[in-house]
């Protein structure tokens, strides 16, 4: 989860940066700064090499969670 808000923050600033979401000081830009974040809780969880463990000879595959 702390990856997906990471990567959250970092595109909402790339889109401010970049002016989709209008000038400085239009209504449009201010509500992005000032609105925080949220998160769906049914929300899909990204994996990655780092959360899975393949045993192939064993036929069998570990997922980290939390």
């Amino acid at each position: 989860m702390i990856k997906k808000t990471c990567d959250a923050y970092a595109v909402l600033k790339a889109n401010l940066k970049a002016g989709n979401l209008g000038k400085p000081g239009s209504k449009r830009h201010q509500k992005a700064i000032e609105k925080p974040l949220a998160f769906r809780p049914e929300g899909a969880q990204p994996y990655d090499d780092r959360m899975l463990s393949w045993q192939i000879g064993e036929r069998r595959v570990s997922i980290w969670t939390v």
